[in-house]
């Protein structure tokens, strides 16, 4: 009975010792890879610059939500910048109508950062939900300030809704 013992306990041993060096081995081919690190240039330039005269308008805001609806909108800047202009004409589709008035003047969409995207319900039928902002957020958003090299003089942007038709945030500029 005892040599019966001993031999279950060195089975259980060699077996113990087997799924450790099993999982030891996992473990280390499963170790992420050193990120290399790549020195940055004493003094970076840019590797194309915008033609003369190309700028864009970059607002920042303070928004306020509450369960994704907009409360209040404060602007905490608003500077000119040599830029390409963004390509906001592609974007066919968000929930935001940005059109600015001036001399010449720009209609495009953006998405309503009151909203934001997350994974979705592991046992629901989307892989990503939206879900309602409650709280301050920083949303920069960047108007071009040519079309067709043609210069937009911004005086005010105008923002509405497209779901509801309202206006929800009106800047002077």
């Amino acid at each position: 009975m005892r040599q019966r013992l001993m031999l279950r306990t060195a089975l259980l041993a060699v077996a113990t010792g087997a799924v450790v060096a099993g999982l030891s081995a996992t473990a280390q081919e499963n170790e992420p890879t050193p990120i290399e690190r790549v020195a940055a240039a004493e003094d970076p330039v840019p590797v194309d610059e915008p033609p003369d005269g190309s700028l864009a308008l970059v607002v920042v805001y303070q928004l306020a939500f509450e369960e994704g609806i907009l409360q209040n909108a404060e602007v905490v800047s608003a500077e000119e910048i040599p830029s390409f202009s963004p390509k906001v004409g592609v974007v066919e589709g968000g929930e935001w109508q940005v059109t600015t008035e001036g001399v010449g003047s720009i209609t495009f969409f953006t998405w309503d950062p009151g909203w934001q995207e997350a994974e979705g319900d592991p046992e629901g039928d989307s892989e990503f939900e939206w879900i309602p902002v409650t709280g301050s957020i920083e949303w920069v958003l960047v108007v071009p300030l040519s079309d067709d090299r043609e210069r937009i003089e911004v005086e005010r942007i105008i923002i509405v809704d497209t779901r509801t038709g309202e206006v929800v945030i009106e800047t002077e500029v």
